[in-house]
């Protein structure tokens, strides 16, 4: 059964990819050698159970990494817009982790956003108009929500429940260029924009629909190789400034044949 059938899922799809993968070698050879240095990163980390800081920046790493592996994955099917989605999130994720491990007072800050949202959710879930929508509701939900009230009141402004927005975090993180570049431009393909949806989906030619394109999209891999692993650089990079493995110099000659790899595009 071929590609029209099976899709992505099928036998066919790996083979529509051999060229793009083949003129793509070097640049997964190194994505594959930055994934070993993750992993055995993570494995050199001993974290108790009386660490609360260091299991929150480790859970972080691991949705990191676990995106990065996802995209790479992707990329082996031809699946770029998909990819462009996590590399969005892996940003996301990556901004909450600098700032623990840079800023003394983010963790509480964190901690107290998490607790913000939460209740944002109770008060939907529990909102009059809505219960009938929700036929799990307990008194115990509303006592969670009124206690998490009590502890998060002093924290409130103008009357309001205030929870951090991802560019409030990118800029206290001196992450902003990525944030107004990267963030912004992903988010088009997270929230289907039109352009995005041309873009990936439809074939124009000459102002004219010519036909969806249902197959591979290879036309930004340059891009979405090279930020998906800059992007698992810098955690690393973070996670390695707190707790200091001695892992650095290998970070840094994967850093270096990015950088070359970037340099022979132009």
């Amino acid at each position: 059964m071929g590609f029209e059938l099976e899709g992505f899922l099928g036998n066919e799809a790996d083979l529509l990819m051999k060229e793009t993968l083949k003129k793509y070698d070097a640049w997964f050879i190194l994505a594959y050698n930055i994934n070993r240095l993750i992993n055995k990163h993570k494995e050199t980390l001993s974290i108790t159970t009386d660490q609360a800081k260091e299991i929150i920046l480790m859970s972080l790493y691991i949705k990191i990494s676990n995106h990065y592996q996802s995209v790479i994955l992707l990329l082996k099917k031809g699946l770029s817009v998909e990819s462009d989605i996590l590399i969005r999130s892996m940003l996301e994720t990556l901004l909450p982790l600098k700032l623990i491990v840079t800023d003394e007072t983010f963790f509480k800050e964190f901690i107290r956003n998490d607790k913000a949202s939460t209740y944002r959710l109770y008060n939907v879930i529990l909102k009059e108009e809505n219960k009938h929508l929700f036929n799990f509701i307990s008194f115990e939900d509303e006592k969670k929500r009124d206690e998490l009230m009590a502890e998060i009141s002093p924290y409130y402004k103008d009357g309001k429940i205030r929870t951090l927005s991802a560019e409030e975090l990118a800029k206290r993180a001196d992450m902003n260029l990525d944030y107004q570049l990267t963030y912004r431009y992903l988010s088009g393909y997270v929230h289907s924009s039109l352009e995005t949806l041309e873009k990936a989906y439809l074939i124009i030619e000459d102002s004219e629909l010519q036909a969806f394109n249902l197959g591979h999209n290879t036309q930004s891999f340059d891009r979405i190789l090279f930020s998906v692993m800059y992007y698992i650089l810098c955690s690393f990079d973070f996670m390695e400034q707190h707790f200091n493995t001695g892992l650095r110099p290998r970070m840094e000659r994967y850093i270096e044949t990015l950088l070359k790899l970037r340099s022979e595009l132009k």
